[in-house]
């Protein structure tokens, strides 16, 4: 309707699901909207910045993908190839520059614009120059923006009016955090069968959530069947160990060193997954309950009632329970035992004690029964002798 541009800024939470913080409308797509619409957005969260932001590729892009030669995506491994050097996580820097031009040179494509491009532009979205970046894992696809957009969609038309979009928007922020809220209560409940006798997994179990913590199993799992472990000595406050990662016929896929300071605590690995894809900063507390408290919403003239609330989600040595904060609302005692007189109801009118019978059930048992002998024709039919389709051929 307003031809406008809706940009949703999405974080992930410690269940791994997308939740809008912010998002905006821009009338004009370019440099200086979208500059103006960042700076607003960190205005609203008092400047804090983020750790990095990851954003879709330009349509163009996908053009110039689509302008190459077919048969150079369909009759070689190229896209395989090319796949699997942009996002390994694990490669070097210069080896990856340097498989990069063997590639290019193997396929003829050294003098593409596109792949200059990219190239040129590979220190912001290329995996391995992002590997002292927490939680960079999470740059290798953009199917969350994909799916955020697919949601909102889902909200909303093209065709609505402002206020319309506004309703609707605020409907599916709800919806976001309904999620959320069903999750951390299934969290709660959460019983974990455990796969090793290992106090990290038990740690584990009562630390994250459910969707983290079996991750954090299938790495333990991975790590006491899959991973073979040597120590390379101890000296200068520190203790250095090799750890070999097996596959399934049991040959090396790869190495890992892992360097470990008692007296700092600290523990370093060249695998880095945990840091790669923010485990640990996912934790069933990484949301504060002062913030959990957005999801409830009270009008502005609510102070009681937006004290009470804050007041039971906070953490006290004695806990507020439900009934402490309706006496206290409502201002009653809540006796502690209580009364019910049950009430003799009455049947309404219009009210059956049979359920009612469909059409198909009808004339299923219409078949089955039982039908009774015609003292006309003898046989056993649906009809009797007034009925009786004989009685009429003998009058005509």
């Amino acid at each position: 309707m307003y031809a406008l541009v809706f940009v949703p800024f999405t974080v992930i939470d410690h269940h791994k699901s997308y939740v809008t913080v912010g998002a905006g409308l821009l009338s004009i797509k370019d440099v200086d909207s979208y500059k103006w619409l960042l700076e607003q957005f960190l205005k609203a969260h008092l400047n804090k910045q983020p750790l990095f932001v990851l954003t879709d590729q330009d349509p163009t892009l996908k053009q110039a993908v689509d302008s190459l030669s077919v048969e150079l995506l369909k009759s070689t491994n190229f896209k395989k190839r090319f796949n699997k050097l942009v996002w390994d996580m694990y490669i070097e820097r210069d080896v990856f520059e340097w498989n990069w031009e063997l590639l290019m040179k193997e396929f003829n494509l050294e003098d593409e614009r596109w792949f200059k491009d990219i190239f040129e532009n590979k220190e912001a979205w290329v995996p391995a120059y992002f590997n002292d970046f927490p939680m960079y894992g999470l740059m290798k696809t953009t199917s969350r923006s994909e799916s955020i957009n697919s949601f909102f969609n889902s909200y909303s038309q093209t065709e609505n009016f402002l206020l319309k979009f506004m309703k609707n928007y605020d409907n599916a922020i709800q919806k976001q955090g309904y999620t959320q809220c069903e999750a951390d209560h299934k969290t709660k409940g959460a019983h974990y069968s455990l796969i090793s006798p290992r106090m990290i997994e038990e740690h584990a179990a009562n630390v994250y959530t459910s969707k983290l913590f079996f991750e954090v199993q299938k790495e333990i799992y991975k790590g006491g069947w899959y991973c073979d472990v040597k120590d390379l000595g101890e000296g200068y406050g520190k203790e250095l160990f090799k750890v070999m990662h097996m596959n399934h016929k049991h040959e090396v896929k790869a190495t890992y060193k892992v360097e470990l300071k008692y007296a700092a605590k600290e523990l370093n690995c060249s695998y880095g997954y945990f840091n790669r894809f923010g485990i640990l900063r996912w934790r069933k507390d990484v949301i504060p309950s002062i913030y959990q408290l957005s999801r409830d919403h009270f009008h502005e003239e609510d102070v009681d009632v937006t004290k009470l609330v804050n007041e039971s989600n906070s953490s006290n040595e004695v806990p507020i329970t439900n009934f402490d904060v309706v006496e206290r609302l409502y201002k009653v005692t809540i006796p502690e035992e209580v009364e019910i007189f049950v009430l003799d109801v009455q049947q309404n009118k219009g009210c059956r004690k049979k359920r009612l019978i469909g059409e198909v059930e009808k004339s299923i048992m219409k078949v089955q029964k039982t039908t009774r002998k015609c003292s006309m024709c003898g046989q056993r039919e649906p009809h009797d002798s007034r009925t009786c389709p004989s009685k009429f051929v003998a009058q005509k």
